[in-house]
């Protein structure tokens, strides 16, 4: 998931932005690498690393905007639970996730393995709140376009057509 690029990103963004705060979850085999790294860092408080938590979108509902830093990735859901709070994204451009965020739109995206990029985004959504809503609301409409209610509702208008079509013809 790139957690050394995140927290390079972190610590470049503290440094213009002290009063921020990042929340990461999950966890995996590299999370001792992962503390380490932090502890080496001297981030505290200002990252917190809480590991895997069964409220990991009611904890994201609270947050200004998603960061992920995958070097590789399919469609990740929980970039599609930011989209569906209405946070804007701000990712690398790996795998899936230029499908689900519009650079520019919902969030912004950027190329894996550049920390300083990551960090110049994020600081430029931070630090400019009419942006950050006008994200927020893209963010929200894409995803609700995702929502399972959506494709259900897509789904059953294409059977219906199709079934519509069918009669017609024979």
């Amino acid at each position: 998931k790139g957690y050394p690029h995140l927290l390079a990103a972190a610590g470049m963004v503290l440094e213009r932005l002290p009063d921020v705060r990042f929340v990461t979850v999950g966890q995996g085999p590299q999370e001792a690498a992962i503390h380490a790294l932090h502890a080496r860092m001297g981030l505290g408080d200002r990252v917190l690393l809480l590991g895997h938590r069964p409220d990991a979108v009611r904890l994201m509902a609270a947050c200004d905007l998603f960061a992920l830093a995958s070097h590789n990735e399919g469609l990740p859901v929980a970039v599609m639970e930011a989209l569906a709070l209405g946070l804007p994204v701000v990712a690398t451009a790996v795998g899936g996730l230029p499908e689900l965020v519009e650079h520019g739109r919902e969030g912004l995206l950027v190329p894996p393995h550049r920390p300083q990029e990551l960090a110049e985004a994020l600081v430029s959504i931070l630090t400019d709140d009419a942006r950050r809503r006008r994200m927020a609301e893209a963010a929200a409409r894409r995803g609700s376009a995702l929502s399972i209610d959506t494709a259900v509702q897509r789904t059953e208008a294409t059977y219906r057509e199709l079934a519509r079509a069918r009669s017609t013809s024979g």
